[in-house]
């Protein structure tokens, strides 16, 4: 029996996102199309936001879509799992 001679502990996925939630901000890439949906944020809570995606991160723990927030005129980070109810 071989055994490691260092000890490894990987962290397992804190979150999946949905794949409803997922398809559409992969269509909304896709076609560049603006994503309106309903985010909840840790700082001002749930809001109604339009974003336009244009790239998907998956950081190891949680998915994130970079896209440019049309409410504060910022491109951000969006965390996948925080969205509802998103329109293409």
């Amino acid at each position: 029996k071989i055994k490691s001679w260092i000890t490894c502990e990987i962290p397992s996925r804190l979150t999946q996102p949905g794949l409803d939630v997922l398809a559409c901000v992969t269509r909304a890439i896709n076609q560049e199309c603006p994503l309106k949906l309903i985010y909840n944020s840790l700082s001002s809570g749930e809001t109604e936001r339009e974003i336009v995606p244009f790239a998907l991160i998956d950081n190891g723990l949680r998915w994130h879509a970079r896209a440019f927030d049309r409410r504060s005129g910022d491109f951000r980070d969006f965390v996948i799992t925080r969205m509802k109810q998103p329109v293409v």
